[in-house]
């Protein structure tokens, strides 16, 4: 079995855009806030110009996202399964969404692979 990917992120509801992530993590990484814990259940890689237009639409409903609503949700011990959405060739930087039954990121997290946690 392949170890799934985990860590603690700072998932914001309904951000508008990748800045308003990377804003909302130093703002929580500033006030000593914890993360929550995730587990990916699913890596998903876009061509670069998807990406950039998830990265500054992040409120549209994505047809990817429709198709994975169901491996995303969040346990009663408050860990959250979610996916993760990189540029293809690119995975050291992406998003993670946890879409609550949704087509689009309802809530999401900047991921980036040098400061994860490694395990919860």
């Amino acid at each position: 079995m392949d170890e799934k990917l985990t860590g603690k992120a700072y998932f914001m509801r309904d951000a508008r855009r990748i800045g308003d992530l990377e804003a909302f993590r130093r703002e929580c990484i500033k006030k000593r806030s914890g993360g929550k814990a995730y587990v990916v259940e699913k890596i998903i890689e876009l061509e670069p110009i998807d990406f950039e237009n998830l990265s500054t639409d992040l409120l549209a409903d994505r047809q990817y996202i429709a198709d994975n609503r169901d491996i995303m949700y969040s346990e009663v011990n408050n860990v959250w399964h979610c996916i993760l959405i990189v540029q293809t060739g690119k995975s050291d930087v992406g998003i993670l969404v946890e879409s609550k039954k949704m087509e689009f990121p309802m809530f999401a997290a900047l991921y980036q692979k040098r400061t994860e946690i490694k395990s919860i």
